[in-house]
């Protein structure tokens, strides 16, 4: 199943595979000919507000959650179910968690909106960094929590910053008056027999071109990615 596939995939985390990032127009760290030629490229995309944004009226309120173990908990529970199916990253225990998205650099908050969705920002500078959204399986919430999100920033003076490799989010982004910068999650092969393990091939099967990683049609396929900002670092 691909959900067990998927699952496997990133428990071997950096062991198998090598994971990058790069955007347009062009990036100053990365050689995006290399990248291109020698990687698999997933779609991603830096989301952002710009002095052009403007609050909308939204009429859905932002509350700040207590970070509580059972909420902790219940938003690990969200992420693991809304990645089923899904490339993404794996954390063991609500320790491992609360390290990546609470035990931020940066002070951090839970927020939830009057439909249950919730956000999770850590404040950075002028900019309020969404590192996890959790929303309900229909298409208007995203749009909802993130409404509220903009308000509440601009409200205070600031800046909202996201990220995400689900197309559906750069649409609505876009609509609700974001800069959409558009790039790719590159990805490499570190080690091709674990790779080979955690996707249940046989041991006689070798790959030729990394770019079938991102090819549907290929039992090397990855999948699609859903990675959140806080996952990154």
């Amino acid at each position: 199943m691909r959900e067990e596939r998927t699952h496997a995939i990133l428990q071997t985390g950096c062991y198998a595979l090598g994971i990058a990032q790069f955007w347009r127009p062009y990036p100053c760290v990365l050689n995006i000919e290399h990248a291109i030629a020698g990687s698999a490229l997933f779609p991603a995309s830096y989301i952002f507000s710009t002095p052009r944004t403007e609050a909308h009226n939204s009429n859905s309120k932002l509350r700040r959650v207590k970070k509580s173990q059972p909420v902790i908990f219940r938003l690990q529970e969200w992420l693991r179910a809304s990645n089923r199916g899904f490339s993404r990253f794996v954390y063991a225990s609500e320790q491992d968690f609360y390290s990546q998205f609470i035990d931020r650099p940066g002070n951090t908050e839970i927020l939830t909106d009057d439909h249950g969705n919730f956000g999770i920002i850590e404040r950075a500078a002028d900019t309020n960094l969404l590192q996890l959204c959790l929303t309900a399986p229909d298409e208007t919430y995203p749009a909802l929590l993130i409404e509220a999100l903009i308000k509440d920033a601009l409200g205070n003076g600031r800046k909202l910053f996201l990220y995400s490799t689900q197309p559906d989010i750069n649409y609505l982004a876009r609509g609700l008056g974001l800069e959409v910068k558009t790039g790719y999650v590159t990805v490499l092969i570190s080690d091709e027999s674990r790779l080979s393990e955690a996707l249940k091939l046989g041991a006689t099967s070798k790959i030729e071109d990394t770019s079938v990683l991102a090819q549907a049609d290929s039992q090397w396929f990855l999948g699609n990615w859903n990675i959140q900002s806080g996952d990154r670092a």
